[in-house]
């Protein structure tokens, strides 16, 4: 993985240089899990939210739910949205006590 804090210039670089080593040829024959995302953002405290919630596959049984919550670390530029929602996307692994955890 690579350091989020980055200068949009230097955002704008990088999946260029990540392109190549994007797979498409996974295998999901195992698959026992799915994990969900969502991110919102409130421009009135900048603070940037996210759901994520994990599911058992197939039957779509609820395993975990976690909610986090933290300053939006990086401007709104188009096509750069990731740099915006991934770090709180990610947050909630390392969490010790998750502010909701179902």
């Amino acid at each position: 993985m690579h350091s989020w804090s980055l200068t949009p210039k230097r955002a704008i670089e990088l999946p260029k240089r990540l392109a190549g080593q994007v797979r498409i040829d996974l295998e999901l024959n195992n698959l026992r899990n799915v994990t969900g995302v969502d991110v919102s953002y409130s421009p009135k405290t900048t603070q940037s939210v996210a759901t994520v919630v994990v599911l058992s596959y197939p039957d779509l049984e609820t395993i975990r739910m976690v909610v986090a919550k933290m300053k939006t670390p990086f401007p709104y530029i188009s096509g750069l949205l990731s740099f915006r929602k991934t770090p709180i996307s990610f947050s909630w692994m390392g969490m010790e006590e998750p502010i909701h955890d179902v």
